[in-house]
């Protein structure tokens, strides 16, 4: 009970709450730098491919397009002739950054430090997160990047903040494809969020909507163009977690698949609608799959800690979202995290689960919001 009472008393106190929460970041940071070190897996070998040809003014194109900002990093670094393993450093201070961030954007809707604890407590307690700083991959970059932005976006006032801001989103947008997902639920949330959309006409709504969705089609086309190869190649071979884990599940003996002449997103759609059971069965498969986190190859251990820590997450963002304070925030969760499912859902997940990495943010602030309705309106009746 006195250790409840204090840990409450520190949380209820923004500057104790932070200190507490930077120290137990700082504890896990270090743990997982002796653990498992600076990594640079095998796609750290196509940024440094792009940032070298970025140097000769030969900017990435197609696919690699959607990594130039973090390209472009280690472009800057190889001009300074630092070693790229420095970006480690930058990811680690965005971290520490974003977790700063978590707090601050939970404070501002709930009005409340006990929550604001509580969210960025979840934030740092996640492992991984503190892993993926570590790794000369996009991953980290790009989830702390999305957070920071929308902090950034709420506190800017003049001009010039706005401007920035914008900078920003052009720059944490292109480290990552899920980044076109990020400016669709960004913008959606901004219009559909604003007073102008909820008492306008009829007739500005619909203008509205129309605009959003021309725009999220032009956003979708680019993206297929660059990637229905991928996505139909992985429903042909039953991918389930890439590289080529099936889990057993075999394609059907008559998979239909559209001819290549076709446009992307008519291929897309006629893939589905030939093939509606299978399509259905393995993109839930993935779905669950990319959620859950938890893989058959992990120790019984490991499985066990993503299964209690993100059941209980997923249960209290749940209920958060119930009665979400922001309405702006909460239109963005719901997007973003949709695209990031469904983007899953239509490649594969990876067998590292790192894809998780940018909805966690938002869903801890859900779960946050969550346990402090539940202790509100469920355990104070208990009690």
């Amino acid at each position: 009970m006195i250790i409840s009472a204090k840990i409450k008393e520190i949380a209820g106190s923004e500057r104790h709450g932070l200190l507490l929460i930077f120290f137990t970041w700082m504890v896990i940071q270090v743990f997982a730098f002796f653990i498992f070190g600076i990594s640079t897996p095998i796609d750290t070998g196509l940024y440094l491919e792009n940032a070298h040809s970025i140097l000769t003014d030969d900017w990435p194109s197609g696919r690699e397009f959607f990594y130039t900002s973090y390209s472009f990093l280690l472009a800057v670094l190889l001009l300074l002739q630092i070693k790229i393993e420095a970006i480690i450093i930058i990811q680690i201070i965005v971290g520490v950054w974003a977790v700063f961030a978590v707090y601050k954007i939970t404070q501002s809707i709930t009005h409340g430090n006990f929550t604001a604890f509580l969210a960025a407590m979840l934030y740092t307690g996640w492992f991984e997160f503190q892993q993926w700083n570590q790794i000369v991959y996009t991953d980290a970059l790009f989830a702390n990047g999305v957070v920071i932005t929308l902090y950034l976006l709420m506190i800017a006032r003049t001009p010039w903040q706005q401007v920035m801001v914008f900078l920003l989103i052009i720059f944490v947008a292109l480290l990552r494809p899920p980044g076109v997902g990020f400016v669709v639920a960004l913008g959606c949330s901004l219009i559909f969020g604003s007073h102008i959309f909820t008492r306008g006409s009829v007739l500005l709504k619909t203008v509205l909507i129309t605009a959003v969705l021309l725009i999220a089609g032009i956003a979708v086309k680019a993206v297929l163009a660059v990637f229905v190869d991928s996505f139909i190649d992985s429903y042909s071979k039953a991918e389930i977690i890439y590289p080529d884990i099936s889990l057993g599940i075999a394609p059907p003996d008559h998979l239909i698949i559209p001819n290549e002449n076709q446009m992307p997103i008519v291929r897309l759609t006629l893939f589905i609608v030939f093939n509606p059971v299978y399509f259905l069965k393995i993109s839930a498969l993935k779905a669950a799959l990319f959620l859950g986190h938890a893989k058959p190859y992990y120790s019984l251990l490991h499985n066990l800690y993503i299964l209690l820590y993100l059941g209980a997450t997923y249960f209290f963002a749940l209920w958060g979202m119930r009665r979400f304070p922001d309405r702006r925030l909460g239109i963005f969760m719901l997007l973003f995290t949709g695209f990031q499912v469904t983007t899953v859902a239509l490649t594969s997940e990876n067998w590292d689960g790192r894809f998780l990495l940018p909805v966690l943010p938002w869903v801890f602030i859900a779960a946050a919001v969550g346990v402090s309705g539940f202790r509100q309106k469920v355990w104070g009746k208990i009690k």
